[in-house]
Formats: structure tokens, sequence, C-alpha cells
């Protein structure tokens, strides 16, 4: 008899314990609000290009370089690393770009010229959404290549395309 109460006893005790997990994992939900907001905070930190420098293949080339500078091979990078990364971000063909005439060529490459550049960091405040375009708000921080930092807004505009590997392309980004 009293075994079999005892018997009753953990087996009521282990069926309780099972339904109380000894861990619990602290998740956090993941928002679409969230989500999107770091795509774009992704992008807005990978983006080089302000003002009328999307009207200038040139500068559209020579900037989104900086972007890719840990895939350099000896101060030259793939040009196709180069069209593939400016299509996707910025929805735009490298023909016509036009290389420093007193640069080294490599056939198949781009070659990396040696400047200052600044450093950006956004943080998105907020996000308006018109049909497929979307207005970001960003807290911008820049970092010169001397060493001064300054922090702003900045207004990008960002437009859907399923075709880019980001899921969208940015068609302008003003530091206010």
């Amino acid at each position: 008899m009293k075994n079999k109460i005892f018997s009753l006893v953990l087996i009521f005790i282990l069926i309780i314990s099972c339904n109380y997990p000894v861990a619990t994992a602290v998740t956090h939900e993941e928002t679409p609000q969230n989500t999107e907001y770091a795509r774009f905070e992704n992008m807005l930190n990978h983006n080089k290009l302000y003002g009328s420098d999307f009207n200038d293949i040139n500068k559209v080339v020579d900037n989104s370089i900086l972007c890719l500078r840990d895939r350099a091979e000896d101060e030259f990078i793939k040009k196709d690393l180069v069209e593939a990364f400016v299509y996707n971000m910025y929805d735009l063909d490298i023909k016509g770009y036009e290389p420093n005439p007193n640069a080294p060529t490599k056939d198949g490459y781009i070659f990396i010229m040696p400047r200052g550049y600044e450093e950006f960091s956004h943080k998105v405040i907020s996000v308006t959404k018109n049909g497929t375009l979307n207005c970001v708000i960003s807290e911008i921080t820049v970092k010169t290549h001397d060493g001064e930092v300054e922090t702003t807004t900045c207004e990008t505009v960002l437009l859907e395309n399923e075709k880019s590997a980001f899921g969208y392309n940015i068609i302008s980004s003003n530091i206010q």
C-alpha cells in the first residue's frame, strides 16, 4: 500500500515537473517594423552616395568601391563585384564609368584610387511608406578622414525592388 501511494506521488511529481521547463530563452518578437528598420539601417550603413552623387556614374562607382574594400586584391576590385553591388543597392548600370586615366589597369578589375573618405553611421528614426516608396529619416554620424565627427539627420528614399538582393534600391539620400 505504501509503495502504491509512493509510486502515485512520484508519477504525479514527474507529470507536474514535465510541464515546467528548467530554462527558458528570452525572445523578442520580430515585428515587421524591427525587421524593416534593421534592413534599412544595414543599407544606409553601406551607402556612400549623397545629394548629386547619384547623377555621376564615376562617383557612384568610386564611392561604392569603398564598401567593397575588404574584397580588394592588391589595390584592385573585381568589376563584377562592383557591378552587382551598384545594381542591387541603386538599380544602376556602371556602363559609362571612366576610370582615372592615370590609374593602373587590370583586365576585369577596377583600381581602387587611394584617397581619404568619410565614415557614415546611421540609426533609423522613422520610416514613412507611400506605395512602393519608403522615406527613411535617420540620425547620421559622419566621421571625416581627418577625425572630425558630426551628427545630423539624413533623408533617404528607397524603392521596393524584388530583383534587388536587398529588396529595395536607394534612389536618393540627402544629409540635412
